[in-house]
């Protein structure tokens, strides 16, 4: 009688395999959905940290060259719904390197993060950059 030598999987093992790799998959792709927002959210308020600061440094310096508590009127020189790009940055007039996507001035003191949809608002007689509701 002649032996058979049988290599390979069974039906049911292959089936277990596939059977794992799907509930590894609904449990990982709901928390990689979470973390590309929470990127977006992190990047976005990256951001908002360095128009702040850019904000705050404009304002030492009209101090330091003898003006009396002035805050900058204007973030950059972008036209009203502008769609920030490499041809059209936004927020030149604060930051040594302006924004080049993600963001859209709405009109003046007004931008959104188009990654997150939020909205934030700029006041020119307080120096506040802050989330419109």
């Amino acid at each position: 009688m002649k032996r058979l030598n049988k290599k390979g999987f069974t039906l049911i093992e292959l089936i277990m395999v596939i059977v794992i790799i799907a509930i590894l998959a609904v449990v990982a792709v709901p928390k990689y959905l979470d973390l590309k927002n929470e990127a977006a959210k992190g990047a976005m308020m990256g951001v908002v940290g360095g128009i702040r600061g850019g904000i705050r440094v404009s304002h030492a310096k009209s101090l330091a060259a003898g003006t009396d508590n002035k805050w900058p009127d204007i973030l950059d020189d972008a036209t009203d719904n502008q769609v920030a790009d490499a041809d059209h940055p936004l927020f030149g007039s604060v930051l040594d390197t302006p924004v080049e996507a993600d963001w859209k001035k709405i009109h003046d003191g007004e931008y959104e993060c188009t990654a997150t949809s939020v909205t934030w608002g700029y006041s020119d007689t307080t120096g506040k950059f802050y989330e419109s509701e």
